[in-house]
């Protein structure tokens, strides 16, 4: 995100005095610039950075060209998976990534909308192709639209330390998919883990190789595509010994994991939710 703003900008977008953010500006607690004029520029990506670390509200998004969220007859706000799947029906990117933006800063846990307005998006646009020939166009366009902005919220999320603990997963061997890993990658960070995403695609030795080479405390398999499960039992076998072995949770999730494990395992967490695996995050983190 190339914008700068004003320090009126964001002062009004969050509800606080100008005199405020530029106390906040001139004591390092926003990064800024000035210009050949001398006036202060804050990126949005800074903006985005504060708002979520801060926990400071956000009461007229408009203000860092962010959209508003739809808000019922009460003024209370709505599921934005309408507006969310109306904007990537047209193709209007940079309306639907704002968006999931507005969401992101709303102060909701990001699991919420993952779960919910992303999850319920992608479903409706895959089942858009049984009568709509443009189905496949736009699920693929707008996968690569969520893509851009789960990798804006990574960015935005401040990197734990570097003796924190740490996670490493993918999705397996002949998993095309990127988002659910992207988005684990995400819960994982925000709740202070290291994370290390090997992304989609990914040969079981591959992610062994990176929990110890990483001395990962936690792995995380995603898995999208429907397997055939005495296959996908024969193919998690050895990675479920390689955890044992190495001291490291794994946590197993997505639309086609497993619900159970014909072997259960102490250390293997089956979970369907990023709400779920929110949880597991912070069970890693804690002291």
């Amino acid at each position: 995100m190339s914008q700068l703003l004003t320090t009126r900008d964001l002062a009004e977008a969050i509800g606080v005095s100008e005199s405020s953010l530029r106390r906040w500006v001139d004591d390092g607690v926003i990064q800024a610039f000035r210009t050949a004029g001398g006036h202060r520029r804050i990126t949005l990506d800074e903006a985005i950075r504060f708002i979520r670390e801060s926990g400071t509200p956000l009461v007229n998004p408009v203000k860092i060209g962010l959209p508003t969220l739809p808000r019922d007859h009460q003024g209370y706000t709505v599921d934005p998976t309408e507006t969310l799947l109306n904007a990537l029906m047209v193709g209007d990117d940079e309306h639907a990534i704002g968006i999931v933006m507005t969401y992101f800063l709303s102060g909701k846990p990001i699991a919420t909308l993952f779960d919910g307005p992303i999850r319920a998006t992608m479903t409706r646009l895959g089942e858009l192709w049984k009568h709509n020939e443009r189905g496949i166009l736009i699920e693929h366009r707008a996968t690569d639209t969520f893509i851009r902005a789960l990798s804006r919220i990574r960015l935005s999320i401040k990197n734990p330390p570097a003796d924190a603990p740490v996670a490493i997963g993918c999705a397996p061997g002949n998993d095309p998919y990127f988002i659910p890993t992207m988005m684990a990658a995400c819960i994982f960070a925000d709740n202070g883990v290291r994370d290390i995403n090997l992304g989609p695609q990914t040969p079981t030795q591959t992610l062994i190789h990176g929990i110890e080479e990483n001395q990962a405390r936690a792995a995380w398999l995603s898995i999208s595509t429907e397997f055939e499960q005495d296959q996908l039992e024969r193919d998690l076998t050895p990675l479920i010994a390689s955890t044992a072995k190495l001291g490291c949770q794994l946590v197993i999730g997505g639309r086609n994991a497993p619900t159970q494990l014909r072997k259960p395992a102490p250390h293997v967490l089956l979970t369907r939710t990023m709400a779920e695996l929110t949880a597991f995050a912070r069970g890693i983190s804690a002291p």
